[in-house]
């Protein structure tokens, strides 16, 4: 379903995307005479994205493929990959096991992408983690290894696209920032420079490839229901019902909605940074924070 034929239905990309425990609101009433379309411009078009066994990642996949695009996605996990994608259809599908990490493996699924699709039009660095600790308490190898692990995830997909990408009438980079990036969180000191680092990355790189056509805007991310979540709840409060937990956790952040966002809530906003019709946007940054400060 593109966006138009979405529109017509009352569905959205949201809706595409978001699970069966987070129903949809009602669509809003519209006069028939006033309501517009819009196409996104997607189908058709090879988009890569990292990171797409699950969360986030995943999430961007069913929104591009809902559009009509083309989709190669890579994950370090090939069985929770494999499953993650198994629904979609392997024609506009592609899943390839690789670390985003390890830039031999990306200039080898680059080209596998390519060839699959015969072009590429959009890189949406996705994949990534984060590690909880503070300054002094973390090693300098975890240092290195979350700060560089967030560059390494965007130059080493973005390297060896850009000729590819340099051949697309409407090129497109997304990354992923946080409110992190500018007000560090003290317990995950090494995940917020890496996001600083990256979020410094991204505009650099989108002064960089303005001459050449090629967009790179980044969509800043806070509280987030993902399986990332889940993990951590059941680590620091697994006698505290998931939901009451989130909720608890928008609270302690301070988020101005009150509350957490949903992968679909992210996945809306990559789907339209990665659009064609976004042409005269580069080097900002698109907020799915509920309010928070972004990057």
């Amino acid at each position: 379903m593109n966006l138009a034929d979405a529109r017509r239905s009352g569905k959205s990309v949201r809706d595409e995307v978001r699970g069966a425990n987070h129903p949809s609101p009602a669509p809003l009433r519209q006069d028939p005479a006033t309501k517009a379309s819009v196409d996104l411009g997607l189908t058709g078009r090879a988009i890569i994205v990292s990171g797409g066994s699950s969360g986030i990642g995943l999430a961007c996949v069913a929104a591009l493929l809902a559009e009509g695009a083309m989709v190669a996605t890579c994950a370090r996990d090939h069985e929770r990959l494999r499953h993650a994608t198994a629904a979609f259809d392997p024609a506009s599908c592609l899943a390839v096991p690789a670390d985003v990490t390890d830039a031999r493996a990306m200039e080898a699924f680059v080209a596998t992408t390519v060839e699959r699709f015969g072009r590429l039009d959009g890189v949406a660095a996705i994949a990534g983690q984060g590690i909880h600790g503070r300054a002094l308490d973390l090693s300098i190898a975890q240092w290195e290894s979350e700060v560089m692990g967030k560059l390494r995830g965007v130059l080493n997909l973005v390297a060896p696209a850009r000729p590819h990408l340099r051949r697309s009438d409407g090129p497109r980079i997304v990354t992923l920032s946080a409110p992190t990036a500018r007000d560090p969180d003290p317990g995950m000191a090494a995940s917020s420079a890496g996001r600083a680092a990256l979020a410094n990355l991204s505009r650099a790189l989108a002064l960089d490839l303005a001459g050449e056509g090629i967009s790179v805007n980044a969509v800043a991310v806070g509280l987030i229901d993902t399986p990332r979540q889940h993990r951590r709840h059941d680590d620091v409060a697994p006698n505290i019902p998931y939901d009451d937990w989130l909720r608890g956790e928008a609270d302690e952040r301070a988020v101005p909605m009150r509350r957490p966002g949903s992968v679909a809530d992210v996945a809306l906003l990559v789907t339209l940074a990665l659009s064609p019709a976004l042409g005269y946007t580069t080097g900002s940054v698109l907020d799915a924070t509920g309010g928070l400060p972004g990057s």
